[in-house]
């Protein structure tokens, strides 16, 4: 849980510096996502790798360095 507390603060600060609008849209759209992941009591790991993928599939450099090395 405290995981998920850390990542929002990350988000929030993030969006908070951020310039490019369409980046905090989709950065506060994937926000609500973690958001119903933390509020869900059933904890699953594979929500967790799907928060993740969809996160660095925001950064087209990200994306490409985490499918190198899977």
């Amino acid at each position: 849980m405290r995981a998920y507390e850390r990542a929002f603060e990350l988000v929030d600060l993030t969006v908070d510096s951020a310039k490019h609008s369409n980046f905090v849209k989709e950065l506060l759209r994937w926000r609500e996502l973690l958001a119903a992941a933390y509020i869900d009591k059933n904890y699953k790991e594979v929500r967790n790798n799907e928060l993740l993928s969809i996160l660095l599939t925001l950064n087209h450099e990200a994306y490409q360095t985490f499918h190198s090395m899977s």
